[in-house]
């Protein structure tokens, strides 16, 4: 009798994580040649429930459950952000949500897939609510934390829960994506906090909208910018996103570490992971805006999709400077991106 997907992809799993005990999901399935959303949807019935949408009505309950954790990334970034599901607005299909300090746009017209996920990490069990595209790629996790309130998320599970709980998940076929030597196309900048203008976004990743100037600068320079804000108490606009979802970071960063290949802040509401051996390019962009010239910094992989964006919260002459610098020192002769 021949074996089904599931029960010979549950199989290499479970081998795999007897070798490896601590791989995460997301490394596990790309070595298995599989979606993150196959490995999930095999503890259907156990670690993990199948929600059925609309995701639109789930995100308007979110409010009720308290202080939460959003976590939104790409391959090669990380951003997790404590802050409440607040609902800040609504246009198209994307809904924008947060609180202060902490925002989330999310486009639900790429949201294919919901679990909601048990998982045990340091000693503790995590729940959360787990959102994947149609190729079974993570485009959203938000978790429960200490803050949230005691057996909400329960309730808001049993009543999206899928009448369908067997472990198959189907996806579609991952394209592949050719490398670019053009400059990327960024998000748009948005360091206001609540709502933003109307149409932030025609489409998703948008292009950088002129005037603007891109300079070219060392693919390092996220860990020289993270490490000076932190020592020059300069407050950042920090975004990672994906096709699904766009998240934002408001406010100061401290706790700076270097572990391996990440470059990591580890701020108690606030981690960001950037495995910034894998940036291919950097760019310094600058734009005009009302109040004058607007200086960030944008990273980028090797496809030229957005990795990470840092910008300054407010008109800083430190932030300027700190910028106008990484772009001189590839002017005159530093090493380039």
């Amino acid at each position: 009798m021949s074996t089904s997907r599931p029960e010979a992809l549950r199989e290499h799993w479970q081998a795999l994580l007897a070798s490896e005990p601590q791989l995460r999901i997301r490394d596990a399935a790309g070595r298995l040649g599989a979606a993150e959303a196959e490995l999930v949807a095999l503890g259907c019935g156990t670690t993990a429930t199948r929600l059925d949408g609309p995701w639109d009505a789930l995100l308007k309950q979110l409010h009720t459950l308290g202080p939460l954790l959003g976590l939104t990334r790409n391959d090669h970034a990380v951003h997790e952000r404590h802050g409440r599901y607040e609902r800040l607005a609504s246009q198209g299909r994307m809904r924008i949500v947060g609180s202060p300090g902490f925002e989330a746009w999310l486009f639900l017209d790429r949201w294919h897939s919901g679990y909601a996920v048990q998982e045990i990490g340091h000693g503790q069990v995590r729940q959360s609510l787990q959102f994947f595209d149609e190729r079974g790629g993570a485009v959203h996790k938000i978790y429960q934390t200490q803050e949230t309130l005691p057996g909400t998320l329960e309730t808001l599970v049993r009543q999206f829960r899928s009448a369908d709980q067997s472990p198959d998940h189907l996806v579609a076929a991952q394209p592949e994506v050719p490398a670019t030597a053009e400059q990327p196309r960024f998000w748009p900048r948005h360091d206001v906090e609540g709502p933003p203008p109307p149409d932030p976004i025609a489409a998703h990743p948008a292009a950088i909208r002129p005037p603007a100037v891109a300079r070219a600068v060392d693919r390092t320079a996220a860990e020289i910018v993270l490490r000076e804000a932190s020592a020059q108490a300069i407050p950042l606009l920090i975004a990672v996103g994906n096709p699904g979802a766009l998240q934002f970071h408001r406010g100061p960063v401290t706790a700076i570490r270097r572990t391996g290949p990440w470059i990591n802040v580890l701020d108690a509401s606030f981690n960001l992971h950037l495995r910034d051996e894998q940036v291919a390019s950097a760019w310094v962009i600058e734009e005009d805006a009302d109040t004058g010239p607007k200086r960030w910094l944008g990273l980028a992989d090797r496809q030229g999709q957005p990795v990470a964006q840092l910008s300054c919260l407010q008109p800083s002459a430190r932030w300027d400077a700190l910028l106008q610098g990484l772009a001189a020192a590839v002017t005159t002769g530093g090493p380039a991106s």
